[in-house]
């Protein structure tokens, strides 16, 4: 389980993984943390706009640990952030997740995993999956946490692919916001081709410059 190789404090820790198989896991150990997760957070609280730059500043942080780990996340989304007290956030649910090395071979024998509204298009596509697709999913991630909005709501997904892969499709920015320095990040991450989407480490540089220092 790729989980098993990350130690990082805004990552939930593995412990270990009973019963593991090719076809399935039995029971895994990992660390208890987190009273909700950041999904259900946005849907019943209004957060202050430092908070949630700090939560996305640490999975930002989080997910560019991953990659120099050499795993690819592939299911970035709120719903896979805990939170834990004094407002520390840790990515969670490695279920989609392999290895950056082995990318192309796991692509090739496996259907598309993730959460459709923050799938890349490329992944959409049948494209093998890099760092910059779980850049994609951030990008939709702060979006979703910037607005506290759902993306694509009540729209109808295959709609929803057809219009992400042929017409650039993304989710509303207001235009009152839409030149807001979170909003320029979230934009970048988000682009169609993955080439031209920043580096997470890259994400994390331009959120520390926005985040308050408490």
């Amino acid at each position: 389980m790729n989980a098993l190789r990350l130690k990082h404090p805004n990552i939930i820790q593995v412990y270990q993984v009973i019963g593991h198989s090719f076809s399935d896991i039995g029971f895994v150990v990992m660390e208890l943390s987190g009273y909700t997760n950041l999904e259900s957070l946005l849907q019943y609280e209004i957060l202050p706009f430092f908070i949630k730059l700090r939560y996305l500043k640490q999975t930002g942080i989080a997910l560019e640990y991953c990659h120099r780990k050499g795993i690819l996340h592939l299911d970035v989304k709120p719903k896979n952030i805990t939170l834990a007290p004094n407002n520390i956030c840790k990515l969670c649910d490695f279920g989609s997740s392999m290895p950056i090395a082995n990318a192309e071979i796991s692509t090739s024998s496996r259907s598309i995993m993730g959460t459709l509204q923050y799938i890349a298009p490329e992944l959409l596509r049948g494209k093998t999956p890099t760092e910059k697709s779980d850049t994609y999913a951030f990008g939709i991630t702060m979006w979703q946490v910037i607005h506290q909005e759902i993306p694509y709501e009540k729209e109808d997904s295959h709609v929803v692919v057809y219009k992400v892969v042929a017409q650039n499709y993304r989710p509303d920015t207001c235009a009152l916001v839409s030149n807001t320095p979170a909003n320029h990040i979230y934009k970048a991450c988000w682009k169609a081709e993955p080439n031209e989407r920043p580096s997470m480490s890259d994400v994390v540089i331009m959120l520390e410059k926005i985040t308050p220092v408490m």
